[in-house]
């Protein structure tokens, strides 16, 4: 069934037939509703956030831990690798549409967890490459090419 024909039918009050799927259909219909209510930056501040903190467990997994710790923490980050997954697809908008932005925003989540997690510091070229990488994402989100012409 698709997503458009159960937002109609919840739109129409279906009572359904007695079956339980109705009750689950409605569920899922509240659910959509609801994702398609929020902000697309949150999904894309939560899809960035999830990635960089999957990705620094996989390094401090690799590199700082060995045995059940280890197992431990790779489990953890494929979870968040999903969720990440999950965040960045469940926006309601074409990726094409805020690549810019998810990367300007994958920049600087970056920079946080690597000071959260490792404790460094950007650098000078960091921060000048991520000034650009801001500026390149900005301009590729918003940049309006019917103005420009």
């Amino acid at each position: 069934m698709s997503l458009d024909l159960i937002s109609e039918r919840y739109a129409e009050g279906w009572p359904g037939d007695g079956s339980g799927e109705d009750c689950t259909i409605r569920t899922s219909s509240r659910m959509i509703a609801i994702v398609q209510n929020i902000h697309p930056f949150l999904f894309l501040l939560i899809a960035t956030t999830l990635e960089v903190s999957g990705d620094a467990l996989v390094r401090m997994a690799i590199y700082k831990h060995v045995g059940l710790v280890r197992i431990a923490l790779v489990v953890a980050c494929a979870v968040l690798l999903l969720g990440y997954g999950f965040a960045v697809n469940l926006a309601p908008l074409e990726f094409g549409q805020v690549v810019g932005l998810y990367i300007a925003t994958l920049f600087i989540v970056w920079q946080v967890i690597n000071l959260i997690a490792f404790r460094t510091f950007p650098n000078l070229p960091i921060v000048i490459g991520g000034t650009l990488i801001i500026a390149g994402g900005l301009i590729v989100t918003f940049w309006n090419p019917e103005f420009s012409k």
